[in-house]
């Protein structure tokens, strides 16, 4: 799975190789093939099902057909020349056809054979059988094709190094500037599949936790998210699994003042908060739309602390606020004849969101951090080294930390909310803003092994910035292209199905062959109308057979002697 506003390109995948294709319930064995050949194959597979189930049925009739005849023939009975032979001849003419033999079967059949006892066996039979014929053409080839992914090609992953013993400063800034258009696909993908994300992301209400000293209400959110190996595309580990849960809450204590200035010759205000990396300051001059700050420490790979400082402070709003972030008073610079002036203002002092973020990975019952996902920490999983470093190097710290950083202006929604000179406070909350991070930061993660594709350079190998997952040869670490990546461009199919449906309609071919040539149930065969009519010539070489005109029925006639 994977959520992108950017098609795959060609040349990150490969088609017509056989890999494993990762589901929620495990790694199917599959093959990627264009997806323009989706119809022919989809004929051609619908066709041998069909076809198996067609065999089948005859292999049943075959039996049926035979019973009745044998049981005749042990009896010493007359020839059966009645009315039912003709129906059960009938049928038997039209055997590659259920839905055929079964018209004929109610159409030839008079009040006297429905009461008989082997009508309505025969009639729901029939019905089965086109039934199943109809169905196997939908169903059987519905399982052949199982996605959209197919193997990543190894030589397009690209992995911007970002090791300060080994980068000079102008590395790391180019290696952060080629991460972040994911961060942008991520977050512009939010929209787009929100119906979807609410199923996935948990981010909840706000709870109350009281109040400050000074009367300012507190207010806590939780969040949680599970991204699997399936989602990520691991195509050996599907079931592989990191729970993230987080919780924030409004803190008031890092405002250290609020000074008085002047912008564009109005009054104005300037929040000063004090955080452990030295003093942030928010005002106006971060911009017209609201921002944040994003800061994280106790960075211990399993728990994570964040923190999001907002700037909100003086921007004007058309109508009033009573959440935290964008708490809002009358604009003392309020004047009607003034279109680019708002009613209301955010005041300034708003609280600081400070957040934490446990990353919990899992495996068949077994949990670690991210340094070590191994089989020595969790039983049974065997991630090549290249895969734990390209998982290490992204997920190292939460994705909505670095999401923070990498959006900018872009990160709060309330920021999507301008209109001119101002905003909408009333429909701007901390938790919109939060829920819209989390969701983009679900999205990244998910995405975390297909971005590391859309980044290429024309060659890796001569990219100004070190590829981290090539070797001291330029060669790609092994284990490395161990995923999928998803595109319209292709169908993934089973390769179980693949080959069964073949097989299987080969085996009801060879079974039905053997049935009427090798057994004794080939007398069976005797009822085939061409069989019949030689038979009929055989035994009166005197006689023609011809079609009445007058009547439309076929009728003995003698031959005449040219003597």
């Amino acid at each position: 799975m994977t959520f992108s506003q950017v098609s795959q390109p060609g040349a990150t995948y490969m088609t017509w190789t056989w890999f494993s294709f990762p589901t929620p319930a495990g790694s199917i064995n599959a093959i990627a093939v264009p997806a323009t050949f989706r119809n022919e194959i989809n004929s051609i597979y619908t066709l041998l099902a069909r076809s198996a189930v067609v065999n089948v049925w005859i292999a049943i009739l075959v039996c049926g057909m035979y019973f009745r005849l044998h049981a005749r023939m042990r009896n010493n009975r007359t020839p059966d020349i009645s009315d039912a032979s003709c129906i059960m001849m009938s049928v038997w003419n039209n055997k590659v056809s259920p839905k055929e033999s079964l018209l004929r079967l109610l159409h030839s059949a008079t009040g006297e054979h429905r009461q008989e006892w082997w009508f309505y066996p025969l009639g729901f039979a029939l019905l089965a059988a086109w039934v199943a014929n109809i169905v196997a053409g939908i169903v059987i080839p519905g399982g052949l094709f199982i996605g959209n992914g197919a193997p990543v090609n190894p030589s397009s992953i690209y992995v911007p190094s970002v090791d300060t013993e080994l980068s000079d400063s102008s590395n790391l800034i180019k290696a952060l500037v080629l991460d972040a258009p994911s961060s942008l696909r991520a977050v512009g993908s939010v929209l787009m599949s929100e119906e979807m994300l609410g199923e996935k992301v948990l981010v909840g209400q706000p709870v109350p936790r009281g109040k400050t000293e000074d009367g300012q209400p507190v207010q806590q959110i939780s969040y949680s998210f599970t991204v699997s190996g399936a989602d990520l595309g691991l195509q050996h580990y599907p079931q592989l699994t990191l729970n993230a849960t987080g919780a924030c809450i409004t803190d008031y204590s890092w405002h250290l003042e609020t000074r008085n200035i002047t912008v564009d010759g109005r009054p104005a205000h300037q929040d000063i908060y004090q955080t452990i990396s030295g003093n942030v300051s928010a005002s106006i001059y971060d911009g017209r739309a609201p921002s944040a700050t994003f800061l994280a420490w106790d960075v211990h790979l399993m728990n994570v602390s964040w923190a999001a400082i907002v700037s909100s402070v003086d921007r004007g709003s058309s109508a009033p606020s009573s959440d935290p972030w964008y708490l809002t008073g009358p604009n003392p610079q309020y004047n009607r004849s003034d279109p680019s002036a708002a009613p209301y203002m955010v005041l300034p002092a708003r609280p600081v969101l400070l957040c934490w973020q446990n990353d919990q990975w899992s495996y068949l019952g077994r949990t670690s951090d991210i340094s070590r996902l191994s089989s020595e920490a969790l039983p049974g999983l065997h991630l090549s080294d290249g895969l734990q470093k390209v998982l290490l190097h992204y997920l190292r710290a939460p994705r909505i930390y670095n999401l923070g950083n990498d959006l900018g202006m872009s990160t709060l929604q309330s920021a999507a909310l301008m209109a001119g000179s101002f905003f909408n406070a009333d429909d701007s909350s901390i938790r919109t803003d939060l829920r819209r991070l989390v969701y983009a930061a679900y999205i990244a993660t998910v995405n975390t092994l297909t971005d590391t594709t859309l980044h290429t350079p024309a060659d890796p190998r001569k990219a100004s910035v070190p590829n981290m997952v090539l070797d001291e040869l330029g060669r790609v670490l092994p284990g490395v292209a161990d995923f999928v990546v998803y595109t319209n461009n292709v169908v993934t199919i089973s390769l179980l199905h693949a080959i069964a449906i073949p097989c299987g309609a080969l085996g009801s071919w060879l079974l039905t062959l053997l049935l009427l040539n090798t057994t004794a149930l080939k007398v069976v065969k005797t009822m085939d109308i061409a069989v019949l009519f030689s038979g009929l010539k055989e035994e009166f070489p005197n006689a023609g057979i011809a079609l009445d005109g007058r009547s439309g029925k076929w009728v003995f006639t003698p031959i005449q002697s040219t003597a």
